[in-house]
């Protein structure tokens, strides 16, 4: 098969292998909102796709179903998703952008490896899992969002999986910095990452060990618990965005040995001016969200 595919609004489910090592598939791949369903190795080596725009009523994304496609440079991922499977985009090295939507509760181990061109990386508060190296060697990857930390939501005792490095893995790759973390676990995690975001749960003991290339944290306002060594060896930490009031902040059980946590310049939301309404309390510095979705510090006029 060569250029672009068509697939007929009739179509219900798109089988194992369906287009397995169709190299010559080119240009942009539309999935239909019939299709409820994509296969395992659907896709594999697809490498000519560029973009691929996955139908509403599709639930379920299977293992190495878009495998090594290579070209893909943007992919839209329907609302009713709610797995993807193992390996399912490892070495869609061309992605610049992951956003993994509402109603995906899973994510396979490997899923994203070698997207080495993603640079941020947005995964929704519906996912409870997500499997082991599941986005290691995305190598020019600069911020993540995460719902938790490590490989499961509802995990309460803290191991090898509820680690910052859990979802990047232990293989070597070029850009990755070997990370020795609690539990005699190596991770190796992208150098450029400076910016995490927590949107809610606990954060774990030991969760952000020695993640020394770690600048900015911003932690949602449903944290309720942060464990001891959390934040540990976390030296290159800067900047603390938590996204609530001081009097949130002040109610969150914060375990010892978090320094670098405390030492940090940190600043609460404010989604309107706090200078400019007159809200700010003294000694306190604010942010909001920025026009390009990430922490923007209100400053204080000369007139304020």
């Amino acid at each position: 098969l060569t250029g672009e595919l068509k697939i007929p609004d009739s179509v219900q489910s798109i089988g194992n292998s369906a287009f397995y090592n169709c190299s010559g598939l080119t240009g942009e791949l539309k999935i239909p909102d019939s299709v409820q369903s994509i296969g395992n190795s659907a896709f594999y080596n697809c490498s000519g796709l560029i973009s691929v725009t996955i139908g509403e009523n599709v639930q379920t994304i299977g293992d190495e179903a878009f495998c090594q496609c290579s070209g893909l440079e943007n992919v839209t991922i329907g609302n009713n998703v709610t797995s993807i499977g193992y390996e399912a985009f490892y070495g869609c090295s061309g992605l610049t952008e992951i956003t993994i939507p509402n109603n995906v509760i899973s994510i396979g181990e490997f899923a994203f490896y070698n997207c080495r061109e993603a640079k941020e990386i947005k995964i929704s508060e519906s996912v409870t899992s997500i499997g082991y190296a599941a986005f290691g060697g995305c190598s020019a990857l600069q911020s993540i969002t995460l719902p938790f930390v490590g490989g499961s939501k509802d995990a309460t005792e803290a191991s090898s999986s509820t680690l910052f490095g859990y979802i990047f893995g232990r293989n070597s790759y070029d850009g990755g910095v070997f990370t020795e973390q609690y539990y005699n676990a190596h991770y190796y995690i992208p150098k450029n990452l400076t910016a995490v975001t927590i949107i809610g749960r606990n954060i774990i003991y030991g969760a952000f060990s020695y993640c020394i290339g770690l600048e900015k944290v911003t932690i949602g306002e449903n944290v309720q618990t942060i464990g001891d060594f959390a934040f540990y060896g976390c030296s290159g930490l800067k900047f603390v965005y938590y996204k609530g009031t001081s009097d949130q902040w002040g109610k969150i059980s914060i375990a010892e040995y978090n320094y670098y946590l405390f030492s940090a310049t940190r600043y609460y939301f404010s989604e309107q001016d706090p200078y400019q309404n007159h809200t700010a309390k003294d000694g306190e510095q604010y942010w909001h969200y920025g026009n390009d979705g990430k922490p923007e510090v209100w400053t204080k006029k000369e007139n304020q």
